[in-house]
């Protein structure tokens, strides 16, 4: 539904005609910054595909149209457990927030 409301963008990573890959970013504001956000939020490339490049190069379309776009920041978050994603997001250049704690309250408990 957001895909045709126009309310994400979806970037899809395609090897030999088969879908391997896709980041689909949403779309917040800062009223602090006065800017608009990139939230990526789903992520995923199939297994076979993992070592080769397709999700840096997600990652990298991601980052330049959320620069196109005017964007201040371009967010992503993890599980502490996820190690693999995390040394790619410090290759890629996304800066570990120290600054704030992330909270989540569940409604359908």
């Amino acid at each position: 539904m957001r895909i045709s409301q126009e309310n994400s963008q979806v970037f899809v990573a395609d090897i030999s005609g088969e879908l391997v890959g896709f980041i689909q970013l949403y779309p917040t504001f800062s009223t602090v910054d006065l800017s608009r956000i990139w939230i990526l939020n789903d992520w995923y490339v199939l297994k076979r595909f993992r070592s080769q490049n397709v999700g840096y190069e997600l990652l990298r379309a991601a980052k330049e149209f959320s620069e196109r776009s005017g964007a201040s920041q371009l967010r992503i978050e993890t599980g502490l457990d996820n190690i693999k994603a995390q040394r790619l997001y410090g290759k890629f250049g996304f800066i570990e927030s120290n600054g704030c704690k992330y909270y989540h309250f569940p409604l359908n408990d």
